[in-house]
């Protein structure tokens, strides 16, 4: 039987914003989960990541 292991945080995800309460070593994402926004976009710099909140607030 194959052990399952969980995890609290997004995998895999890369982040460089470190303002980012979610910025974490490695330039990685240690958020929940994550949504990015713009639904109008047509080019990936007109996208931005919503789950973002200031470090400092």
């Amino acid at each position: 039987m194959s052990e399952k292991k969980s995890c609290d945080c997004v995998q895999n995800v890369n982040c460089c914003v470190k303002d980012c309460k979610y910025h974490a070593s490695g330039d990685s994402c240690n958020a929940r989960h994550i949504s990015v926004s713009n639904e109008y976009a047509v080019e990936k710099g007109e996208t931005f990541c919503a789950t973002f909140e200031n470090r400092c607030c």
